[in-house]
């Protein structure tokens, strides 16, 4: 057998070694899952009745926004937009008064 012959023969022994470990440590991590998930499922399982006896809490009140201040109605000096150079997405609108 020449020596190119035997080393496939090892490399192809060395992968069907390592796929038979592979597919072990598969099996132990997927039983693992299966016990984490059992695990998650009873520690979050709340009973209907449990439900039921807790306080409800009041619906949220909706935020107000706070009102814009009205624009003086003095003219800008400058304006200018400013856009990302990678997208090219508008960023900002900068606006510059004379008394601000």
């Amino acid at each position: 057998m020449s020596e190119e012959a035997k080393r496939l023969a090892e490399l192809k022994q060395f992968l069907e070694r390592r796929m038979e470990e592979l597919r072990r440590e598969l099996e132990v991590l997927e039983e693992i899952s299966k016990l984490v998930d059992a695990a998650l499922s009873s520690a979050s399982f709340v009973r209907a009745s449990e439900l039921a006896a807790r306080p409800q809490a009041p619906p949220a009140q909706p935020q107000r926004r706070a009102e814009a201040p009205q624009p003086r109605q003095e003219a800008p000096l400058s304006e200018a937009v400013i856009t990302s150079r990678s997208t090219g997405e508008k960023l900002a609108r900068v606006v510059v008064y004379p008394n601000r």
